[in-house]
This record gives structure tokens, C-alpha cells and sequence, in this order.
């Protein structure tokens, strides 16, 4: 793993902690900006497991911190999505992997990745039923 990609887990952890202390003090739009920060973090670690040919060094060729990635990326996406719900997709599908990964590798955090995929998933549905109970709208 090159010297660029080891220290962005540490990065990541201080931008963790200094956004902790902030947080009471970020109106939305400061807490958006700072989430979509940290999502492009993480899906520079994160590999897309759709593709076969994406080599998992480093940190994602750990089964564990492969799913605690997976989780983060995917409640932090969310979590953006009360604003942009166009995100939920992509949160669905992370946090699915999240708890496959999890079952097997981390069992303690199930019932936790569940209740974060079941919110996503509930939330997914809800929009598309939204979007086709609509009337058209007719001239």
C-alpha cells in the first residue's frame, strides 16, 4: 500500500474526532459538506467490489474492515440522503454488503447493520411509492 493510502485512515480519524467536537455547533449545510467530504475519503479506500479486477490491498483486503467501511460509507450515505435521495441506491447496496460481510466476520454488529439497512431499505420504498402514487398531471 503506497504511504498516501496508509495515512488516509489516520486522516480519516482526526477528521472524525475534530467533527465530533464541532458537531453541535454545524448548521446542515456545514454537516452535508462535511459528510460528503468523508464519503470521497472512504470510496477512495473502498474499492468497487462489482469489479473483478480491483486489486483489495491494504485496509480492504480485511474482511472486518472491509465491513465496518462498507457500514460507514453506507449510513454516512444515509444519512445525506435526507437531502440528496438520490443516494439511497447506493446506500442500500453498501450497507447489504456491510451485513454479508458481517455475518460472517463480525457477527456482534448485525443487528446493528440490519436496523441501519432496514432504514434505507424502508426509506428506498417509500420513495418509489411516492414517486409513482403520483397523478399526472394532465393539460
Amino acid at each position: 500500500m503506497s504511504p498516501e493510502r496508509h495515512a488516509l485512515p489516520d486522516e480519516l480519524n482526526t477528521r472524525d474526532e475534530e467533527a465530533l467536537w464541532d458537531w453541535p455547533a454545524r448548521s446542515g449545510s456545514a454537516r452535508a459538506e462535511e459528510l460528503a467530504r468523508i464519503c470521497e475519503q472512504i470510496a477512495a479506500i473502498l474499492p468497487d467490489a462489482k469489479t473483478d479486477d480491483t486489486p483489495w490491498l491494504g485496509i480492504a483486503s480485511d474482511p472486518v474492515e472491509c465491513a465496518k467501511l462498507n457500514y460507514i460509507y453506507g449510513a454516512t450515505l444515509l444519512t445525506l440522503s435526507r437531502d440528496d435521495p438520490q443516494r439511497l441506491p447506493d446506500a442500500v447496496e453498501l450497507l447489504g454488503r456491510a451485513l454479508a460481510l458481517a455475518r460472517l466476520h463480525v457477527p456482534e454488529r448485525v443487528v446493528t447493520i440490519k436496523t441501519q439497512l432496514y432504514r434505507a431499505e424502508h426509506s428506498l420504498v417509500m420513495r418509489k411509492q411516492r414517486s409513482d402514487t403520483r397523478v399526472p398531471e394532465t393539460l
